[in-house]
Formats: structure tokens, C-alpha cells, sequence
């Protein structure tokens, strides 16, 4: 028997029980919302993201946060917010953080209310860590903020495996001084980021760039796939460093497709590639990519550091509606041996819109040494009378070999189409400067029908940059490497191929039936508002492309339709009465398709008194009284002005100027509950839920002497709640003699503070023991 149990013990000495991955939930609006919970119950989830944020540590491979959909969580920081310095594995999976599989409505939101200089929401410094379908907003437009969206950093170790995927990136800001991106992979000088995956999200409003994949280090095999990348920003751009775009070299194997790289305010390009801190070690791919809109250089490539080798295979684009060249070549220095661009099966359209007489579609300026270009298949198409198609410098010291393009200018044969090195060549004697040109109109199926969209599933939408039947670009190109033999919407090409992106005639896409999806964020339904400036807002998403988003009220419009996104916009509901209204969102695709979401909200505006105080976003307000040193009370009302907001109230000894020099404050907090402040936290002893535009009666008892006091409030005449009793002052000020100020300030939204007054609090005498009596005199 002794045996027996010996060789039980012994074996499960070796028994691995299985580890599983866990799911947490995270929610700003549930009920039963609260950061003591465990987090693994959807219905009992986490309230706060520094929840997560403080958590995250422990997680393991295959651990998933879930943030609730319609959730949104109002951050102050000074730094970079969230570093994620641990993840998965490849046996264990990642460790992901998305916001698309809980919960209904929009993407969850986190948004920059507070905090002061130029930082990021989510930095990812460990490898197999996925984030996705979440809303980050900067907070530029609302509080001034500066702040870029998300890095992935190889610093001190190699990242690899990390994922961003269906975010959508806004508000960030930025000026001259202020290097702020949208999504930027980076790895320093001794370490590699490899094998990361940037898909499908959406960026806007920055002052540097979109998408910045920028290194000094290596970075091998990232994918930046169907990302769309729209900027009109004009708070300051900073300089010489701008694009929807930046790429650096220093890679291999890394490939951009099917991104949207529109970027109306660059002084660069909407793509922006030059030679960095390392050379290529291998060939890096950008194909599919639809490259437009910019008052600079579609996509320019160029050179900060000499001698550094650059390798690019470019094919299947379509490069169009660009102020200065589609695609330049422009090296300050000169690049490293072995440089090499292949450059095939493009559609060049439109470019060289300004009245630079150097521009063109396609420009190679001087000093490449050392470069080979091989420009093949192309297909340009020319509308400037004041420049010309297709320009190579006299300057131009490499090698340069060109076959089977097609050129064509849209005033006729007779218009300069070529310069190369001086010699100027028109459409009609083209073929005297390559003899494998076509020198036709290429005869677009609509040319009137450019793309507004693209992604790998569908291609460019519409198709108007397709091909006729009849078109000479069909089948006079050169055969090319297997490397190419798939044009823009995967159809296979044959050979001979044809010229441009598109391989085959009749490339279009069946009528467009699918309406848009649309969905009201704010204000949320059944809900009270008040106050002149109320934000509408909501997501509208489509198969092909939203044309824009129009806001009604009570069946009328509001504003002229919205055709960009974030859709939102400002409404003034002192300018009706109050009551009860329907708000109706109403999403167009640019086939005509519509639908709708509505929501019903009730107006209620209050006069607001001569005395009031209105607070700002990080402004303080101070009003003074007679100061106070003992055992005393003061009333006010409150009345928050949206849900949720971030305001206090608060008494100090002195103007306040930061939130360290209240000694008692009353919050109405981001998870829309009343709190107040007790040492170093703020709880309550009853939760109660506010809601916009109602009047809260506050009366604080306070008591200098011993430093604690108590919260009392009530709503709308009811019977007084007891909200806090003998809590402590503030940590800060446990020390204080005196309060004079009540002060008032917000950190994200705003409320109405009215009705101060200073009130006698009567002490109570103590009851005599029992059996002994009072003598009266």
C-alpha cells in the first residue's frame, strides 16, 4: 500500500491541468457596472479603463478584454496612457483588447479630456497583442489636446505579432512643434518589429502623418492593408514630415495594399518615402492602393541620410487628382547601390494639377545614382496644358529602361506627353521615344466615375478607371513576373497583359443595392438634454462609401447634410420649447440608398440665474465668501449639462487652480453617478445616477477643526439623500485652517453651479445621564 500511494504521488507530480483564456467585460453604462468586480460576467462588468489599464499585467495568452459597444470613457493623462508591455504567444494566442463583440451601438470610445502635452492613448511594446474596433478621439477640437493614436515599439526587445485592426483614429491635433500620427510602427536601432498587421481602420485630423511606418531599426514583413486615411487638417502641419503616409527604409518584405491615402493640407505627399537611418535588405511592396487628393506630390520618394538602399516593387495603383507630380522621385543625395524601383501596371490620372511647368504624372529628378528604375505597363493619362505626362531630368545619373506604357493627353495628340533629359516628345511622336508605347485614349469606361473607396474584397468604387472593350490598353502591355500577375480587383493576368491597373475590359461592379448602416450615438435615447451647444452624433458605415449623414428633428432638418465623417453636429436646444422630440439620423451611399435610426429625447431648459457659474473644460472659476474655521455649512445647486461629464465642485482656502487644492468636492463623474471626494478617492455611501438638466440641491456640513466633512442632496423637492458622511478633506489639504472659495471647474463637459449661500450649523447638546437633572434658573 506504501508503494501505491508512492506512484500516485509521483505521478501527479507530471500532471499539467489546462489553462484557459479568459474573457473580461468592461462597460461605462451597464447597471451593474463596478471596477470591484471580477470583470468575467457580462452583466457584472468592470466600469473604468484604468481598470484595464491597471490590470492588463496579469492577463495571459488568449485573454480578452471586451469594452461594450455605446461605452465611452473620458481619460486625463500627461504621458502615453496605456502601455502594453505583455502579451500572448504563438501556442497561447494574443492577448486582445476590442470593442466589437459586446454589447450594441457604435464603437466604444476612448476619448482625451485632460492632461497637458504631446502623448499617445496605447502604446504596444510586447509581441501577439491584438486591438481592435475601438474610437479613439484626441480630444483636439474640444480641449486642445495633442495626442497621436497608437504605437507599436520594438524598444530594448523585438515586437512582433501585434495587430491593429478596425479602429477608428481622430481629433488628434498637432502643430509644428507637435509630432502627432495616427497609427506608427517603430523599432530603435537594435531591435526588429516584424510580422504585425495594420487592417481596415480609419484615421483623420493629425498634424504629421496617418500611418507612419517609421524606423531606425528593422522592420521586417508588416502589412498596412484597406486602411483609409483622410486629412484636412489645418491647425499646423509639421514640417517637412507630413503624408497620409510615411515609409522609411530599413525593411523587407513589409507591403502596403488597398489603402485609401487621401491628404488635402500635406506639403509633401499623401504617400511619403525616403531612405532613413538603414538601408533595404529586401524588396518592400505598395500595390493596390488608391493615391489622391493632395496639394503636394501624390506619393513621393526621396532621401534624408546618404547612402542608403531603397527596393520598392510599385504596381496595380492608381495615382490621381494630385496638385504637383502622382509620383516623384526626388533623392537630395544620392541613394545606395543596388537601389531599385519596379514600377508597373499603375494608372496614372490627372496629377500635376498646378501650374508648375516641372510636374508631371510620373517625375524622376536628378542625382539617383545608383538607382535602377524599370517602368513598365503603365498607363497615364494627362489633363494640364501647362506641363507635361511624363518627366526624367537631364540630371539623371542612373539606370532607367521603360516598355509597353500608354500615354495620352486629353487635349490631343499634338500636346507634350515626354521630356526625358531635355528632349520633349508629344503623344503623336511618342513611339519615337519608346517604340512599345501606346500613344490612344485609353477609353475609361467613365472617367466622370472616379473612386471614392477601396479595399481588397472589392476593389476601387466605383470602377470608372476600368477599361472599355474596345480600349488599346487591353492586351499591349508587357508579360511580367508572377510577382504581378494579379491587377487591382485579383483578376489574373494573361498574357500579353494589359496596361494600367485594370487587366480586362467590363471590370465593374453589379448595381449598388445595399444601404448604408447607421446608428445614433448621442444623444442616447429617452434621454434629458439641455443647453446650447448638445452634440448630435453617429456612425454610418457602407459596403461601398457613405455620401453623408443628415440630422432631423421632429421630421425637419437641422443643418445642410454632413458629408464627412465623424458625422455630428451642434444643436441649440434653447431654440425650442421644452417637451419631448424625435431625433432622426438619415445615412445616403453614393448609390441613393438610405436608412435611418431615431431616437427620442426630451428638451428641458431651466433659466439660468445671474449668479451662476458655468464651468469650462480645464478652467477654474473661483467665487469667494467670508472665510470659515470651524464647524459651518454651505448650500449650492448643480445642474450637469450633458451625460456623462467630468465637473466638480469644490470649497479651498484660496483661488484654486488645480484639483490638489480642494479641500471638499462634490463630482458629478463620467459614469454618470454623483461622487465625492474622501482622502485620496472619491466613492459615495449612496449611488445616485444624475441626468441632464436636473437641479441638485447640495448642503455640506464641514467641520476645519477636525477635517471631515458630510454630503447631503436633493432632487427636485424630494426628501434630502445622505451622499457622504464625515468624509475626510482631501489628502492635500488635510492640514488646512481655513475655507474662503468655492471653486469650480470640468475636465469633460460642463455644469451650471447657482445658488451659494453660507448656512448656520446648529451643535447638538448632549442628552444628560439618566437620573441626573438640569437646573433651571
Amino acid at each position: 500500500m506504501k508503494v501505491l500511494t508512492a506512484s500516485i504521488l509521483l505521478l501527479s507530480s507530471f500532471i499539467v491541468l489546462p489553462v484557459y483564456a479568459a474573457d473580461y467585460y468592461v462597460s461605462s453604462t451597464r447597471s451593474g457596472r463596478s471596477d470591484s468586480n471580477a470583470g468575467t460576467d457580462p452583466d457584472a462588468p468592470w466600469a473604468t479603463f484604468d481598470k484595464v489599464v491597471s490590470r492588463w499585467g496579469s492577463l495571459s495568452s488568449g485573454d480578452t478584454v471586451h469594452l461594450e459597444r455605446g461605452s465611452q470613457w473620458n481619460l486625463s493623462f500627461s504621458s502615453d496612457y496605456f502601455i502594453i508591455k505583455n502579451g500572448g504567444s504563438s501556442s497561447g494566442g494574443p492577448v486582445t483588447l476590442r470593442g466589437d463583440d459586446y454589447g450594441s451601438g457604435s464603437k466604444p470610445i476612448l476619448k482625451r479630456t485632460g492632461g497637458s502635452g504631446s502623448c499617445a492613448f496605447i502604446l504596444i511594446t510586447s509581441s501577439y497583442v491584438t486591438v481592435r474596433d475601438i474610437e479613439l478621439d484626441g480630444g483636439h477640437s474640444d480641449y486642445g489636446k495633442n495626442t497621436t493614436g497608437m504605437l507599436i515599439l520594438a524598444d530594448g526587445r523585438d515586437v512582433s505579432n501585434a495587430q491593429i485592426l478596425n479602429m477608428k483614429i481622430h481629433n488628434l491635433g498637432g502643430n509644428t512643434t507637435a509630432y502627432i500620427c495616427g497609427i506608427w510602427l517603430a523599432s530603435w536601432t537594435q531591435n526588429t518589429t516584424s510580422d504585425c498587421l495594420i487592417e481596415g481602420n480609419e484615421v483623420s485630423d493629425y498634424a504629421a502623418h496617418g500611418l507612419n511606418h517609421y524606423s531606425q531599426g528593422r522592420m521586417n514583413n508588416i502589412t498596412w492593408r484597406n486602411n483609409y486615411v483622410h486629412n484636412s487638417y489645418t491647425g499646423g502641419r509639421y514640417p517637412s514630415a507630413n503624408a497620409a503616409m510615411q515609409i522609411t527604409s530599413g525593411g523587407s518584405g513589409c507591403v502596403f495594399e488597398y489603402n485609401w491615402l487621401e491628404d488635402r493640407t500635406t506639403t509633401e505627399g499623401s504617400l511619403f518615402g525616403f531612405g532613413k537611418y538603414a538601408g533595404d535588405t529586401g524588396v518592400n511592396t505598395i500595390r493596390y492602393n488608391v493615391i489622391t487628393g493632395s496639394p503636394a506630390y501624390g506619393m513621393i520618394f526621396t532621401i534624408d541620410y546618404s547612402n542608403m538602399k531603397l527596393l520598392y516593387d510599385v504596381y496595380g495603383n492608381i495615382i490621381m487628382n494630385n496638385v504637383k507630380s502622382g509620383f516623384a522621385l526626388h533623392p537630395y543625395n544620392s541613394y545606395a547601390s543596388g537601389t531599385r524601383f519596379n514600377i508597373y501596371n499603375n494608372t496614372f490620372y490627372n496629377n500635376a494639377t498646378g501650374g508648375d511647368s516641372s510636374r508631371s504624372e510620373m517625375e524622376i529628378d536628378s542625382y539617383c545614382d545608383n538607382t535602377t528604375i524599370d517602368f513598365a505597363n503603365n498607363l497615364i493619362v494627362h489633363r494640364n496644358t501647362a506641363n507635361t505626362g511624363f518627366t526624367i531630368d537631364s540630371g539623371f545619373s542612373g539606370t532607367f529602361s521603360h516598355r509597353n506604357n500608354l500615354y495620352w493627353h486629353e487635349s490631343g495628340t499634338s500636346r507634350s506627353i515626354v521630356s526625358s533629359y531635355g528632349q520633349s516628345y508629344t503623344v503623336a511622336s511618342v513611339r519615337n521615344y519608346e517604340s512599345t508605347a501606346v500613344n490612344e485614349d485609353p477609353r475609361f469606361n467613365d472617367a466622370a466615375q472616379l473612386p471614392i473607396s477601396i479595399s481588397s474584397d472589392k476593389g476601387p468604387v466605383p470602377n470608372g478607371l476600368s477599361l472599355q472593350d474596345s480600349s488599346p490598353a487591353i492586351s499591349a502591355g508587357a508579360t511580367l513576373g508572377s510577382t504581378y500577375a494579379l491587377d487591382i480587383i485579383k483578376t489574373a493576368r494573361t498574357a500579353p497583359w494589359s496596361i494600367g491597373a485594370y487587366e480586362t475590359a467590363g471590370e465593374t461592379l453589379p448595381e449598388d443595392t445595399e444601404a448604408p448602416r447607421i446608428s445614433l450615438t448621442a444623444p442616447t435615447d429617452g434621454s434629458t438634454v439641455a443647453g446650447s451647444a448638445v452634440s448630435i452624433a453617429a456612425d454610418a458605415s457602407d459596403d461601398i462609401s457613405v455620401a453623408g449623414v443628415s440630422f432631423l428633428l421632429d421630421g425637419t432638418k437641422l443643418a445642410a447634410e454632413d458629408t464627412s465623417s465623424p458625422y455630428s453636429l451642434s444643436w441649440d436646444t434653447t431654440a425650442v420649447a421644452n417637451g419631448k422630440y424625435t431625433l432622426t439620423a438619415i445615412a445616403r451611399d453614393s448609390s441613393g440608398n438610405t436608412s435611418t435610426d431615431s431616437t427620442s429625447v426630451t428638451v428641458n431648459n431651466i433659466e439660468i440665474p445671474a449668479d451662476a457659474i458655468i464651468s469650462e473644460a480645464d478652467t477654474w472659476q473661483n467665487q469667494s465668501f467670508s472665510a470659515e474655521t470651524g464647524l459651518f455649512g454651505v448650500e449650492f445647486e448643480a445642474i450637469p449639462q450633458s451625460v456623462p461629464v467630468d465637473c466638480v465642485t469644490g470649497l479651498a482656502q484660496g483661488s484654486a487652480a488645480a484639483y490638489d487644492d480642494l479641500a471638499v468636492i462634490v463630482r458629478f463623474n463620467t459614469s454618470g453617478q454623483i461622487d465625492v471626494r474622501n482622502g485620496d478617492v472619491y466613492t459615495a455611501d449612496t449611488s445616485l445616477s444624475y441626468t441632464v438638466g436636473t437641479s441638485y440641491r447640495f448642503r455640506l456640513r464641514i467641520n476645519i477643526e477636525t477635517h471631515v466633512y458630510s454630503v447631503y442632496v436633493a432632487v427636485d423637492g424630494d426628501p434630502e439623500i445622505l451622499l457622504a458622511e464625515d468624509y475626510a478633506f482631501r489628502t492635500s489639504q488635510s492640514a488646512v485652517t481655513s475655507l474662503d472659495t468655492i471653486a469650480v471647474t470640468a475636465a469633460a463637459g460642463s455644469h451650471i453651479v447657482f445658488n451659494f449661500a453660507e448656512n448656520q450649523v446648529s451643535v447638538a447638546i448632549p442628552m444628560p445621564p439618566t437620573g441626573l437633572r438640569i437646573r433651571e434658573n
